[in-house]
């Protein structure tokens, strides 16, 4: 096929997911079939031709028996009408609406255009050149690895660049981080293309959608991941997957010998997680786990005694059936299936080691076998007719033994019994679309993460290198110690190299330590930095404080004096208050002695004026008359009389009533005034007292509001 029918077969895979609903995935097929037969026109509907000419325009296939399913669904829903008693369609109008998929599909081509250009940028920013024919053909070979069966974040080896996997993880990545419309797009290519993948199995995926009796055995690794301990943090989907198989009623188990190999395996990372010998190409992916959240032995000590329980916890039942290799009526060839894994690995894996391997592939096959003998001679179209499946995340097993078992176990296109997580999840996630999105995109950023580390082929040379560096001296044991363990020197390396093992050259791990050394000094120098800014800062805050303290020290001090020196007017305005109405008593008690001079010498002259009418006008002689008379006559004669006296006896002094009665009466007040204790001096030094406290209170009020603001 060439490229154009390639990237027009990616863009229809990415429509393929617009169109899944949770009804039935071939749906998503159907929406494409129904365009076809729309623009073809076609008087008969026959699926054989039908079949050949989709391939032709869409450049996937569709086989016969789920071409006529496809037929069917349309049929169903009106959107064909089939012959009587033949196996032949014809349209109706309804199928109009299918029309406006074709400008989902040349959208889809622009987003694909979008994405290579995205690609190529990214790749240029890393100093990495590739023209679009190349950046097409490495995007079509990642969208082509992701099968059901084979789903994986490696190109394959038919595109000669080692940095491939590298800058395309990277680039997954940065998608999800900085475009998400592009990021979208992708995860929609994968889902198509697992869609497409799904119409191979169909007869496999099809039928039930309740697992009751089917019991899942599983691998060690699936296991390791559901409790946590996976560097690349794929908890929650195995956390999902167990989670839906158990709500679809499938009973969970593992072999014994897998728990047991689970056992060697924690044993093997209490070992290494805090040696100096450590070496990460020998390392296991727990030990690699355990090392980066910086567990020590008693840790992972801790987790060994409770593995047990903790995978019972998961729901998971540890089963030993009885198994006899060479007597079981079931038995498959081992041998044969054991070499098939071994030259499998040798063709994939440069830095396969048999010795340090051949451990594990015997118990993978031991597992195998056991499927097959727990499966009886039952050969299962079907996966809720499976019985027993064995689940694995080691793609490269799910493979073989499905090889072993199409070869060598006569299975008349059954199902074999080991098939790998995402084949299963898949299943499981197939009626929902959300589901299966939000799955989908954890397993590409898995896949991505996985895929830019640093090789086995890779991280080999970094060990020989630092042991040759510490052998000559260059560098410490400690040293040599960090750089075959740390994470950081992997990311630095995976990074210098873009991933490619020819890339790592003499000097390249003094260069990785040195960018490290530069980095460490850089963040303390901006660390530094930093510090002193934040010194600075705190210095600044506090002499703001301090101001802000004595500023509101004086404010309060001015507002206390403000609140003692109104208290203390307002004592001294009472006291005038009391003062003043002394005063007034005096006053009061003056005008009462007055009144009483004034009554009497009105009673004088009443008197006098009533005598001089009762003797001289009516001519009463009664005895007192002339008495009254002569004292009325003779007492002004005798206050003049003494008025001349006290002249003669005080010289240029007159004797004067007014002043007289004056003096009496200030006397009179002045007594009561002295009784009552007032002080005329004492009023007055008040009344200046108080002026100058208004002055001085109207002054601090402007100066505490200036205080305040």
């Amino acid at each position: 096929m060439n490229q154009e029918s390639e990237i027009k077969k990616l863009s229809c895979y990415a429509v393929l997911r617009t169109g899944l609903s949770g009804e039935n995935y071939l749906i998503s097929h159907m929406r494409l079939v129904l365009l076809l037969i729309y623009k073809k026109r076609y008087q008969i509907i026959e699926p054989k031709i039908l079949m050949n000419d989709f391939f032709d325009e869409y450049h996937y296939k569709i086989d016969y028996f789920p071409m006529l399913k496809i037929l069917s669904i349309a049929t169903e829903k009106g959107y064909l009408v089939k012959e009587h008693n033949r196996k032949k369609y014809v349209s109706t109008e309804s199928i109009a609406e299918f029309k406006n998929v074709e400008d989902d599909i040349r959208q889809s081509e622009k987003n694909h255009q979008r994405l290579m250009q995205s690609f190529i940028t990214f790749c240029q920013k890393r100093h990495v050149s590739y023209t679009l024919d190349k950046a097409e053909e490495i995007v079509i070979s990642y969208i082509n690895t992701q099968k059901l069966e084979h789903i994986s974040g490696h190109i394959p080896n038919t595109i000669d660049d080692k940095r491939i996997d590298y800058l395309f993880g990277q680039f997954v990545y940065d998608l999800k981080a900085n475009n998400t419309m592009l990021f979208d797009y992708l995860n929609s290519m994968v889902i198509g293309a697992v869609l497409a993948d799904c119409l191979v199995f169909h007869e496999i995926l099809e039928n039930g959608k309740q697992l009751d009796g089917l019991t899942v055995i599983l691998d060690t690794t699936p296991v390791f991941i559901a409790l946590g301990f996976d560097i690349a943090n794929r908890k929650e989907y195995y956390e999902n997957l167990l989670s839906s198989l158990k709500n679809k009623g499938v009973r969970l188990t593992m072999f014994e010998h897998s728990y047991n190999e689970m056992q060697f395996i924690l044993s093997g990372s209490k070992e290494w997680v805090e040696s100096f010998n450590y070496d990460p190409t020998k390392a296991s992916a727990a030990t690699e786990y355990f090392r980066s959240i910086g567990a020590n032995k008693e840790d992972v000590e801790e987790i060994s005694n409770s593995l047990r329980q903790s995978i019972q916890e998961l729901g998971i039942e540890i089963i030993d059936p009885s198994y006899d290799p060479e007597n079981h009526p079931y038995q498959i060839s081992e041998d044969i299936l054991t070499k098939m894994i071994i030259e499998q690995y040798q063709k994939t894996s440069k830095s396969f080691d048999l010795d340090l391997q051949i451990r594990s592939i015997d118990l993978d096959v031991k597992s195998i076998a056991m499927s097959y003998f727990l499966r009886k001679k039952q050969k299962p179209m079907h996966i809720q007719d499976a019985n027993y499946l064995f689940i694995t995340a080691n793609k490269t097993l799910a493979k073989v033994a499905t090889d072993y078992h199409n070869t060598y176990e006569d299975s008349n296109n059954s199902l074999p019994p080991t098939i790998t997580d995402v084949f299963l999840g898949t299943y499981l996630w197939l009626g929902d679309p959300v589901k299966i999105s939000q799955m989908n995109e954890q397993q590409i950023m898995t896949q991505a993460y996985l895929a830019f580390q640093p090789s086995d082929e890779l991280l080999e040379k970094l060990v020989n290198s630092v042991n040759k560096l510490e052998e000559k001296g260059d560098i410490s044991s400690e040293l040599c110690y960090m750089l075959r363990s740390s994470r950081l020197v992997s990311e630095k390396l995976a990074q210098k190299t873009l991933g490619n093992p020819d890339a790592f050259t003499d000097s390249t791990t003094m260069e990785i330590l040195k960018e490290i050394q530069d980095e460490a000094a850089e963040k303390a120098r901006n660390e530094m930095t930093k510090e002193m800014e934040k010194q600075k800062e705190e210095h600044i805050r506090e002499k703001a404080n301090i101001e802000s303290t004595h500023i509101s020290h004086e404010a309060y001090l001015a507002e206390t004096i403000h609140m003692l020196s109104s208290n203390l007017l307002e004592l001294k305005e009472d006291k005038l208050k009391t003062m003043q109405a002394k005063k007034e008593k005096g006053a009061k008690a003056r005008k009462h002695w007055q009144i009483f001079i004034v009554s009497i010498c009105i009673l004088f002259i009443l008197l006098s004026l009533l005598s001089i009418v009762s003797y001289f006008i009516l001519k009463e002689k009664d005895w007192y008359s002339p008495l009254v008379t002569l004292l009325l006559t003779l007492l002004p004669a005798i206050g003049y009389l003494l008025s001349i006296i006290y002249s003669l006896c005080h010289k240029n002094t007159s004797l004067n009533l007014r002043k007289s009665i004056d003096i009496f009466l200030n006397k009179r007040e002045s007594s009561k005034l002295s009784k009552l204790e007032y002080s005329f001096d004492e009023e007055k030094k008040l009344e200046i007292e108080i002026n100058d406290m208004k002055a001085m209170k109207t002054k601090d009020f402007s100066c505490n509001a200036s205080l305040k603001n």
